[in-house]
């Protein structure tokens, strides 16, 4: 699975380290074809802050287009 480009029926796998903490924002771009027809991006803090470190709804890309994508965390616990 390409991590740059990963396919929209796949749910990518992204170990968490201390070297990518806070870290850039994950960006979901709707494209067609090579052109971009709008993007988001999604902080690690807003998933952070998110009830169960769960963050799911539909994020509006622009020209009316909705992306509907989940972001949650899993087996993480606060460094000491």
């Amino acid at each position: 699975m390409d991590m740059d480009n990963p396919s929209f029926d796949q749910a990518p796998k992204i170990p968490i380290t201390g070297g990518i903490v806070p870290g850039l924002p994950v960006t979901i771009a709707l494209m067609n074809g090579k052109a971009e027809i709008g993007a988001i991006e999604v902080s690690l803090d807003e998933v952070l802050g998110a009830p169960g470190l769960v963050l799911q709804r539909g994020f509006e890309v622009g020209n009316g287009a909705t992306v509907r994508a989940r972001f949650w965390l899993r087996g993480l616990k606060a460094a000491e």
